[in-house]
């Protein structure tokens, strides 16, 4: 009867552990590229990172987004330094915290690389590798438990003049975390326009993304750390730097602080439940059994 009990437990183990390691296809159908901090001056091209990852791979019909976390305005021009623009898509000026995407669809781009820079500092340059989807070329194994899962976390200005709701997904090692921030009219809960602020995202005391002066027009901002180094926690402090553009009103130089905890996934939740309930009433029986 105890090895009953002890296989039964075994078994419930090793279903828990296929679902927590769904194996699906790879995504690429939304790609994040950072432009970096302190590109604005030659020396991030010795070690192609002027745009992180400086070559990503995109599906047909996928689409690259852009992230200007550097303090100057950059662009996003397919072509090369050496040859000049050749009109696929451009981004033109977008300042600090800003973004710019491109949809890489059928009809425009085909299978192959394309090649891109900033008008301003030809020394950025970055490549994008356009894919078709194969299926098993691109069938990987992934821990997908709550990977597509976006936490909303909000939190108010001291002088409840502001709310901030930040969406993200939960931290995974190896991999970038985007990172939406909304502003918002706490009176009237609409997008505060002209949000003025800076951002500093930390992983275990290490700066895996930071923005400095940015400032937001319509209120909704979009961001990308870099590579995480692990799957533990992401703190987040944005200080708010006030509201306009030439007259700045509102809070400035408060500091709003989130952290974004990992979560044990509720499939794995449910399957650890059963094993301990099954594995318990299994062992009560073997003892009512044995007296």
């Amino acid at each position: 009867m105890r090895t009953r009990v002890i296989e039964c437990s075994i078994m419930l183990l090793a279903i828990a552990a296929c679902m927590m390691n769904t194996e699906v296809f790879a995504d690429h159908s939304k790609v994040n590229v950072n432009v970096t901090e302190g590109s604005l001056v030659p020396g991030c091209e010795e070690n192609n990172e002027c745009y992180t990852p400086y070559n990503v791979s995109v599906d047909i019909d996928g689409e690259v987004t852009w992230t200007n976390n550097d303090s100057a305005a950059h662009t996003v021009t397919s072509g090369t330094p050496n040859d000049g623009p050749d009109g696929l898509f451009d981004s033109s000026l977008f300042t600090s915290g800003t973004t710019f995407s491109v949809k890489f669809t059928n009809d425009k781009f085909s299978d192959g690389d394309y090649q891109y820079f900033c008008m301003v500092h030809p020394w950025m340059e970055g490549v994008i590798t356009v894919e078709a989807t194969t299926g098993d070329d691109d069938y990987e194994s992934v821990d997908t438990t709550d990977n597509e899962e976006i936490t909303t976390i909000q939190n108010i200005s001291a002088d409840g003049s502001i709310r901030i709701d930040i969406e993200t997904s939960k931290p995974v090692a190896n991999e970038m975390m985007p990172i939406t921030i909304k502003f918002y009219d706490q009176q009237s809960d609409e997008l505060q326009e002209h949000m003025n602020y800076d951002m500093t995202v930390t992983q275990n005391d290490e700066v895996v993304l930071s923005v400095m002066g940015a400032h937001e027009h319509n209120g909704i901002s979009n961001h990308t750390t870099t590579e995480l180094s692990s799957d533990e926690q992401i703190d987040v402090a944005i200080t708010l730097q006030g509201i306009g553009i030439d007259e700045i009103t509102g809070p400035m130089g408060e500091t709003i602080e989130f952290t974004v905890v990992p979560e044990f996934g509720v499939i794995a939740i449910a399957v650890l439940t059963v094993a301990i309930i099954s594995t318990t009433i299994l062992t009560t029986k073997y003892r009512i059994t044995k007296f």
